[in-house]
């Protein structure tokens, strides 16, 4: 069912279709599919594109015990169409990915990792807010972390096809 709604929207979209890894607080009883395979399982039976959310993986890392490395051997890289990165904060134990703080450094580390898995060029990523927005200067400091995060990683290692 997922695979023919993501096919029609992909047909009537003017626009490729990024599907989103998401931030789950909570795990599926006996889940067949590690969340990184589902993802590239629907990418490669519907044609659409990926975004990945570095700060979802962060999510999935802390609440779930889930390597986000691992998880990022299994995606097809060739796919994403550009990263996503956020904060979030601690509540009763689980981490949410709320958009409404700064970023960290673990999420930092991970959009690194992401950028260098890119193909040359192809690493895009974007810092996503969606409110408590901080006065300018905070904002723009945050901006100063994310970006030498990235653009250091996209400098490190050349891409080479998995």
């Amino acid at each position: 069912m997922l695979v023919a709604n993501v096919r029609i929207a992909c047909a009537q979209l003017p626009v490729p279709l990024a599907l989103e890894n998401p931030a789950a607080l909570l795990r599926w009883p006996d889940g067949e599919l590690a969340p990184a395979d589902f993802l590239a399982e629907l990418a490669e039976r519907t044609g659409a594109l990926l975004l990945v959310d570095v700060a979802n993986l962060h999510g999935d890392a802390v609440n779930h015990g889930l390597d986000p490395v691992a998880a990022f051997d299994r995606l097809p890289w060739e796919r994403v169409a550009y990263l996503h990165v956020a904060g979030g904060s601690m509540h009763e134990g689980r981490y949410h990915d709320t958009h409404l703080h700064p970023v960290g450094a673990p999420q930092l580390e991970l959009l690194a990792d992401a950028v260098r898995r890119c193909p040359p060029g192809r690493a895009a990523y974007l810092l996503e807010r969606d409110g408590r927005y901080p006065p300018a200067a905070e904002f723009h400091a945050e901006c100063d972390r994310v970006q030498p995060a990235a653009a250091h990683a996209e400098r490190q290692l050349p891409w080479q096809p998995q």
